[in-house]
């Protein structure tokens, strides 16, 4: 999880830009805080997930086609009720194990300190946590009830190899000329070594500039398996390494040629993921911000 320094100006930015909830993102009311037992769901989800940020006071938008944006601000009022020191405790002493590493930054409105804002950042954990004999994970927009399978999956997450993905969206400017390309990472978050990594990379037609692919390069294999071609009204991006990545090991997996992205709204990338024995994980990313985030 990316850590980040928080001041009343971004989480003004973040009501500004709309940004809306994701996988690794949740606003809630000031109201919030008074049920403990949500807090410490919501909380162990984003242990039992990837990661994420929780803001106590934003309010979201009651309508229904804005539902998960940000509307305004909705500061915590009673900060002797609701403290810093408060809110660790009702985390602590309602999440089994206690989840290290989580991050609670108050962020004072005014000069009173009497308006507060909170941002919880939580860390992956390499255990499922759990609260009222439940376990939750973080779907979409929401915390849902694990399944059994989807805890051995987390216990298993120091055995086994862990692969993320993410994008970076880079632009070339040649004789008056810019391009933009999208180049493609995959990290490897497990505590274990992945022997071999087969990510498929599905990018709707009209964000790939002319169905084209650009030359491939590798930080892996001097030359690495690649196609690109339509499937289903979308390009499938194929990579295959045959060198191990090591726990912690970042790699540049390609690129390819991307339309300007202020020229495009709503756009999507798919992958699966296929890496050792592990079996293959899809994820959702959404543009947000001029960034793919992941949504589910």
């Amino acid at each position: 999880m990316k850590t980040e320094t928080w001041t009343k100006e971004s989480i003004e930015q973040l009501i500004t830009n709309q940004v809306e909830e994701n996988i690794h993102l949740d606003y809630k009311a000031a109201n919030s805080l008074q049920d403990k037992n949500e807090i410490a769901k919501d909380v162990a989800a984003f242990a039992n997930s990837d990661g994420g940020v929780i803001i106590y006071g934003i309010h979201e938008f009651k309508e229904r086609e804005k539902r998960y944006l940000p509307e305004k601000i909705d500061p915590i009022i009673d900060i002797k009720k609701h403290s810093k020191e408060w809110l660790e405790q009702v985390i602590n002493s309602n999440i089994e194990p206690r989840i290290s590493g989580i991050k609670i930054t108050p962020i004072r409105l005014n000069r009173e300190n009497t308006q507060t804002v909170y941002v919880v950042e939580i860390p992956k954990s390499n255990t499922v946590h759990m609260t009222n004999f439940r376990y939750y994970r973080r779907f979409n927009f929401e915390s849902v009830t694990m399944h059994d399978y989807e805890i051995k999956d987390i216990l298993n997450r120091k055995s086994n190899p862990k692969i993320q993905i993410s994008f970076m969206i880079s632009s070339l400017t040649m004789f008056n000329l810019t391009s933009y390309s999208v180049r493609v990472f995959a990290k490897n978050e497990g505590g274990v070594m992945a022997k071999y990594l087969k990510v498929y990379l599905y990018a709707p037609t009209k964000f790939v500039e002319n169905n084209k692919l650009l030359v491939y390069t590798s930080t892996v294999r001097n030359k690495a398996d690649c196609n690109l071609f339509e499937f289903d009204n979308r390009l499938r991006f194929e990579s295959t390494t045959y060198q191990p990545i090591l726990p912690g090991m970042k790699i540049e997996l390609g690129q390819f040629p991307c339309v300007p992205i202020e020229s495009i709204n709503n756009i999507h990338l798919y992958t699966i993921v296929h890496v050792d024995n592990v079996q293959p994980i899809e994820a959702k990313y959404k543009l947000i911000n001029s960034d793919f985030k992941q949504i589910e």
